[in-house]
């Protein structure tokens, strides 16, 4: 092991303390690689560092302070924890300004995260220490801290320090006895002013800056620090006697936690060796806080009125005491002074955090002092599903010898043991899942001392149980908020950005609440709108807030109403009528369709209609020569071709598309026997399905015999009012008549988005997407297969998820996203290439059923998409004349088909 003084090297072993926990370091436990800390004043003023490392390699860390500089830069190991010796100076012994700038920057790489135990003189000359917490910048409001210490009749202090963890932090000192504190602290020539008991003081730190608050015979638990940042709160005496009155005297500290890591149910374990036993003392967050500790067979209960009020309890040395709390509570060990009635002679008092249950972390690696001649160490576990009766000690898996912890009722909630120790232990629970609480102590003739091994400092959060909803305009939308922790108070204010605003408060027991929020309407058929709504946490509840806003997804009940309306045949041409009869669109808003002809083998001429204020009505004329060549018509086989009207844009207004398809036979004839007339001069009432996209509608118009000549001429399209585009479908889909809205509108939006720029502002917003792509049926069911073969796509898809729901760059997507199963996949995969081929090919096959006239075309149609979202499957419902294919009856049992 290595020793180092500041200035000049000597050896000194003192204590190495490893902290291995499932909290992320950094972040939520005691390990971390930034440490903003102080001594407080102490009887001797021997200082001592403790830098620690679990890495076996060398970490680097530094120590440095406001007013010295840089002051020791050295390395650690796991086997050799460096002892850096720092100068008496360093000590914060008064509130004056000339103590202001006495905070220590310990520092290691942002990657290598260390622990820092702070001790005062070693050896028999009355040992004291407390493990260092890192300032955790958590995502609440405030923070508040309740000093913890102990009375004295003799001179010496109880004492509660502060050190600034950020710049301009503002805290407000409610002390518990009347104590002198700088009216500014910022000032040197700043007067001194008594600030009473129970009254309040206001002042402004900086990052580093140190303010020591004390007073003599008087104990000052329960005094109260609230911030606006993160604080490092050190509390305890400068040499205390517990009780008062009994000697010896020792100095006593330890780093207190603000009350958002406080909990309920906590684990006692005694100080082994100390036969007049050991002090508890408690402290409340909130008015009327129960307190029940139960140790072996007996209990006691007490009630706490206020926020830090305090409660003290003694119990005997062997003792393993379970304690619960009504609301969080923190709670502290003292070990009595040597010549305490039952006393030996040897040990004085020491001062301990004790961690509740839902702080334990999984492992701890800690040593005992030097030169202490009596040291120990207590375990306990809880009594979860992960306890199986042993640990890990030093690699060695151990069955210990554990003593029950019951509560109340008498059920076992965990389990203690204690032990003698000498040298260094890794400790940890056996099951990788398991957690466990370790402290270290020890007692010399005249001192003793005790930390906390280690800790996680995770919070409780409140949070939107989704991040997005959906509504109608008109209608109502239930928010669901939800908290995971039973025990505290908690109320939010919940607003809008339409001007909601109400206060809602969770209920003693209640995870969940509701709010109702109502949604305006009026007459206009309109694109999706998104609602934004947050919650705020009343300063006054140690809640974090991290997701704290929800999107409102509104859906327009206003519907449009559009349909074919009349189609006209002549020699080589068919000009289709499109009608807009119902419904009003706001100035700026746009309805887009799609109007496809589609013969049998799958070819098709597509126009994209786009209705806004002003245009009501379309004729659309199609050169169909080339669709009827490639059909090698004869006189005897006349060939169906399907009209169909299809939604283009899934997030613009709702659109009632009435009658949406129709069709009419191909003739290869010598000359026009007649001509169709127009269907009708409105659309034509057929039932409708809602939302985004229909179910096709069969429309059936008795045909008439048209010449269509067999030479293949330019294709050419006329629209009127409209820009129009003629494209040839690619990939497989259902077939012709009736295929899914979903299906053909994937497979034409990758057509155009690859043949044109006409909508490439769609294409653009997809790619911004992460690469989250519409898809044809086939390669939808190929992209289902795919994702079975490979689950680790499916945790891929909710990182991209999550990075694009922080990022809101796009709520459209990210919406649909929630709600629909588009998927990317590597389109490079071998086995994407070959399940997709094996798609294709049994798509084909599906297609290629024989038939005798328009009735025999398979109708593939869709549900409802408000059902759709709901589920994972697309359900499907098949006709045909073809008994054998009747027995596919959903998506599940059609990707079955696909893969036999």
């Amino acid at each position: 092991m290595v020793a180092v003084t500041a200035g000049s090297l000597s050896v000194l072993y003192i204590i190495a303390l490893l902290l291995i926990g499932r909290g992320k370091p950094n972040e939520f436990s005691s390990k971390a690689s930034e440490f903003k800390v102080a001594y407080p004043r102490y009887y001797y003023q021997d200082n001592t560092m403790i830098i620690l490392t679990e890495s076996v390699s060398q970490v680097q860390f530094s120590i440095s302070s406001l007013i010295n500089g840089s002051i020791h830069n050295g390395t650690t190991t796991r086997d050799t924890p460096a002892i850096v010796t720092l100068p008496s100076t360093l000590q914060v012994r008064e509130t004056t300004y000339d103590y202001r700038q006495l905070g220590l920057l310990v520092t290691s790489p942002p990657d290598k995260p260390i622990s820092v135990v702070l001790a005062t003189a070693t050896g028999s000359s009355a040992p004291s220490a407390y493990l260092a917490l890192p300032c955790i910048e958590q995502p609440v409001q405030e923070y508040v801290y309740y000093g913890v210490s102990s009375r004295d009749i003799l001179s010496y202090h109880s004492q509660v320090l502060l050190v600034g963890c950020r710049d301009n932090t503002t805290v407000t000192i409610t002390p518990t006895h009347d104590v002198q504190l700088p009216d500014n602290p910022q000032s040197s020539t700043s007067s001194t002013i008594n600030v009473t008991a129970g009254s309040s003081h206001t002042i402004t730190l900086h990052s580093l800056q140190t303010l020591l608050i004390g007073a003599s015979n008087v104990d000052l638990s329960g005094t109260k620090i609230v911030s606006n940042y993160p604080l490092t709160v050190v509390s305890g005496h400068e040499c205390v006697q517990v009780p008062s009155g009994h000697p010896a005297c020792d100095s006593i500290s330890t780093q207190v936690l603000p009350t958002i890591n406080w909990g309920i149910n906590y684990l006692l374990t005694p100080l082994y060796s100390r036969i007049n036993g050991q002090k508890f003392k408690i402290i409340a967050s909130e008015e009327n806080t129960t307190v029940a500790i139960t140790c072996n067979t007996s209990s006691i209960n007490a009630t706490l009125m206020s926020p830090g009020s305090v409660f003290e309890y003694d119990t005997n040395y062997a003792d393993f005491c379970n304690l619960i709390c009504s609301q969080p509570c923190y709670v502290s060990e003292l070990a009595f002074s040597a010549l305490y009635p039952g006393g030996v002679g040897d040990g004085d008092p020491l001062l301990m955090t004790v961690p509740p249950i839902s702080q334990y972390p999984h492992s701890v690696t800690f040593t005992t002092l030097p030169d202490v001649p009596d040291n120990f160490y207590s375990i306990a576990v809880p009594a979860d599903s992960y306890y199986n009766g042993t640990v890990i000690i030093n690699g060695s898996l151990t069955t210990l010898n554990w003593t029950p912890i019951r509560d109340t009722n008498g059920v076992i909630t965990g389990y203690g043991y204690n032990t003698t120790a000498s040298g260094s232990y890794t400790i940890s629970h056996s099951h990788p899942n398991g957690t466990i609480y370790v402290s270290a102590y020890g007692f010399s003739q005249s001192g003793g001392y005790g930390y906390l091994t280690g800790t996680l400092l995770d919070f409780p959060c409140i949070t939107f149980s989704s991040d997005v909803y959906y509504a109608t305009e008109g209608g109502i939308v239930t928010i669901y908020i939800q908290r995971d922790s039973l025990y505290r108070k908690a109320a939010v204010i919940v607003s809008s950005n339409n001007g909601f605003n109400e206060t809602v408060v969770f209920a003693p027991g209640e995870t969940i609440v509701s709010v109702l929020i109502s949604i305006p309407d009026d007459d206009y058929s309109e694109d999706i709108e998104y609602n934004t709504v947050m919650f705020t946490v009343l300063p006054s509840d140690s809640y974090c807030h991290i997701a704290n806003e929800t999107t409102v997804v509104i859906r327009d009940d206003d519907y449009l109403t559009i349909g074919l309306s009349s189609v006209t045949m002549r020699e080589g041409e068919v000009s289709v009528g499109i009608t807009f009869s119902n419904g009003t669109l706001k100035p700026d808003n746009i309805a887009n369709l799609f109007l496809q002809i589609k013969n049998l083998q799958g070819q098709s001429l597509t126009s994209i209609l786009q209705f806004n204020y002003s245009i009501s009505s379309y004729t659309v004329s199609y050169d169909i020569t080339k669709l009827a060549t490639e059909l090698n018509l004869t006189n005897d086989e006349p060939v169906n071709v399907t009209a169909l009207l299809l939604p283009f844009d899934e997030e613009g207004p709702l659109v009632s598309i009435s009658p949406s398809a129709l069709t009419f036979m191909l003739f290869d004839t010598p000359h026009i026997t007649s001509s169709m007339p127009p269907i009708s001069p409105t659309p034509l009432e057929t039932t409708t399905s809602t939302l985004l996209f229909v179910s096709t509608v069969y429309v059936t118009v008795e045909p008439t015999t048209v010449y269509m000549p067999t030479a293949v001429t330019t294709v050419c399209i006329t629209v009127e009012s409209t820009n129009s585009l003629f494209s040839q479908a690619i990939g497989n889909t259902y077939t012709i008549i009736g295929a899914s809205a979903l299906a053909v509108l994937a497979l034409v939006f990758t057509t155009l988005c690859i043949v044109t720029g006409i909508i490439s502002y769609k294409c653009g917003k997809r790619k911004q997407a992460n690469g989250f792509r519409d898809r044809s049926s086939t390669e939808l069911i190929a992209n289902e297969l795919y994702r079975n073969n490979n689950a680790n796509s499916i945790n891929d898809d909710v990182e991209e998820y999550t990075e694009l729901r922080h990022e809101k760059n796009d709520p459209i997507s990210y919406s649909k996203l929630q709600h629909t199963r588009y998927t990317e996949v590597d389109l490079t995969d071998p086995t994407y290439a070959s399940i997709k081929h094996e798609t294709e090919t049994a798509m084909q096959e599906l297609n290629n059923v024989p038939g005798e006239g328009a009735s025999d075309s398979k109708v593939y149609t869709s549900l409802d998409p408000a059902t759709l979202n709901e589920q994972d499957n697309y359900d499907v419902t098949i006709s045909s004349n073809d008994a054998d294919n009747n027995s596919i009856e959903s998506y599940e049992e059609l990707k079955d088909f696909i893969t036999n």
